[in-house]
């Protein structure tokens, strides 16, 4: 990634789609440094992310995160996928024709 915006989604799509299981652990703590992601370059980028992640893996969940562009949390995503019933990330891996899933689609190199 070379902007602002999805590279979280990229990391946990990539945990779930490899079966990791994911846990709610409320004692858990984290620190967020602040910054500003509240401008519309921001949110470009960020799209600009949600159609690359769409265009690497390629999939329902992908292709619907680019559609929302991020414009929900991963909270009401979970709803979202649920709502459109698409298949989880390993089940739809499974039900494809073996040689038929597309190759990780690679970002052409920033120009100076």
């Amino acid at each position: 990634f070379r902007s602002w915006g999805g590279e979280d989604i990229d990391l946990g799509y990539r945990l779930h789609r490899d079966g990791v299981r994911f846990v709610l652990d409320r004692s858990a703590s984290s620190i967020h440094y602040p910054h500003a992601k509240s401008s519309a370059h921001n949110f470009a980028q960020a799209r600009a992310n949600y159609r690359y992640l769409a265009q690497k893996y390629d999939t329902p969940i992908t292709r619907l995160a680019a559609r929302l562009g991020g414009a929900v949390n991963a909270y009401t995503f979970n709803d979202a996928i649920t709502i459109h019933g698409l298949p989880g990330c390993a089940e739809y891996l499974r039900e494809q024709p073996a040689g038929t899933q597309q190759p990780v689609a690679r970002r052409p190199a920033a120009s100076q």
